[in-house]
């Protein structure tokens, strides 16, 4: 078992977050909003899985309004898996130690999300759910597209991050492949957040 990390566009102050802020039964649930925004839990019902109880059938009913208004709404999203730490690492002075800059902070806030929902709404083992505010996605799309592979790579320095502890990295495991794989989970990040930028919504950050 490990801990991953999964981001999912919202639009900011959709009913649902309000709710969801409101009511722990909905919070605790915010954390599968992307499997109901795909209609998993109706399909599962369907074919002689569990029934939905009152809560479920509540998210999953909001979550389809929102595809709904939201067209492509399920799309909007993106994990790093396990790699979440180690692209901290390479983008965030702060991680690593070293002064830094406010702009720097930002690269946290892509990574790690801002501000906490409230205390209920968690991730899987218990990990607090966290937003990144429409705002903020404008100002990330623009600083996530200023950063180079050369950027990043400078970082890239094997044994230093596993020094800091960087989760699931073991510098013995390196091989040809690993620093392509880290490149394109950082392209994947960059063009998830200016795809959401573009759409004007906010983000969820979930640890699970």
């Amino acid at each position: 078992m490990g801990v991953e990390t999964s981001y999912q566009a919202i639009p900011e102050g959709t009913a649902l977050l309000e709710r969801a802020i409101q009511d722990p039964d909905l919070g605790e649930l915010l954390g599968l909003l992307n499997s109901s925004l795909h209609g998993s839990w109706y399909e599962s019902a369907r074919r002689g899985g569990p029934p939905l109880n009152e809560t479920e059938e509540t998210l999953q009913h909001m979550a389809l309004s929102l595809e709904h208004a939201h067209p492509g709404l399920k799309q909007r999203f993106y994990t790093l898996d396990r790699r979440w730490d180690m692209l901290h690492f390479l983008l965030s002075a702060e991680r690593r130690g070293e002064p830094s800059l406010p702009l720097d902070d930002l690269f946290t806030v892509a990574v790690r999300g801002g501000a906490l929902l409230a205390p209920h709404i968690r991730g899987g083992q218990g990990h607090p759910i966290r937003i990144v505010s429409a705002a903020q996605t404008q100002a990330l799309a623009a600083r996530l597209a200023e950063v180079s592979q050369n950027d990043l790579r400078r970082h890239y320095v094997p044994e230093r991050m596993e020094e800091a502890a960087v989760y699931k990295w073991f510098a013995a495991h390196v091989s040809d492949s690993t620093w392509p794989v880290l490149w394109d989970a950082f392209e994947g990040l960059r063009d998830f957040y200016r795809e959401v930028a573009a759409h004007g919504e906010a983000v969820l950050v979930i640890q699970s």
